[in-house]
């Protein structure tokens, strides 16, 4: 359970910073403290369903990229790159990903395509 904990927190720990996003501005957006960010990255917290969901959907990806044995996570093309990003913004680009991730997930359906990330 533990091993399972840190490739969970690895795997946020790397969408978080391939986005250039601080524990800080996660944090905020999620309303948790940072030091709550810091130890769900290192394995040492469990962290809920929901909370991995908008952590997933905030970064364009659906749940299955938290799963073990999931290696490459490829998230939805938007840039985080900025210091003037704030809560209110964070809570917009959640909205515009879940509509996204959603119509992925609706064409997966409609083509046939079961092993959409989305669908599992």
């Amino acid at each position: 359970m533990e091993e399972n904990l840190i490739k969970i927190g690895n795997k946020i720990k790397s969408l978080r910073e391939s986005t250039e996003m601080t524990q800080k501005a996660l944090a905020s957006f999620l309303e948790v403290d940072q030091s709550l960010i810091s130890k769900f990255e290192s394995g040492e917290r469990n962290i809920s369903v929901d909370m991995l969901e908008k952590i997933g959907v905030l970064f364009g990806v659906g749940l299955s990229a938290f799963n073990d044995g999931v290696n490459i996570v490829k998230p939805l093309s938007l840039n985080f790159r900025t210091n003037k990003i704030n809560d209110e913004d964070l809570k917009y680009i959640y909205a515009i990903n879940k509509i996204a991730l959603n119509g992925e997930l609706i064409n997966a359906i409609i083509d046939g395509d079961v092993s959409n990330e989305n669908t599992k």
